[in-house]
């Protein structure tokens, strides 16, 4: 599940983290979430999110990892993806 890191704090949300912790959480450095792709539909409070990914496993037992991810290799490759299809050279 893709949340906003502030959610993991939710009062709301406790009492399931506590009874069905997630396996791992991925917090990303950067991400930017725009609804329908839509960088215009994305309000202020929305654009300055910060975004973890948090993963169940049915028969994990242990404790919660936390890992961190960067999303600059995902940002080249779609970069190049993109100048690729304009037909630009790299």
């Amino acid at each position: 599940m893709l949340m906003n890191i502030a959610s993991l704090c939710h009062p709301a949300r406790h009492d399931s983290f506590i009874r069905r912790p997630p396996s791992v959480i991925y917090a990303l450095d950067d991400c930017v979430c725009f609804p329908l792709g839509d960088p215009q539909r994305a309000g202020t409070y929305t654009h300055h999110h910060r975004y973890a990914w948090l993963i169940w496993d049915q028969d994990h037992a242990a404790n919660t990892s936390f890992r961190w991810l960067s999303t600059a290799p995902f940002k080249d490759a779609a970069a190049t993806s993109t100048a690729h299809q304009k037909g630009e050279k790299q």
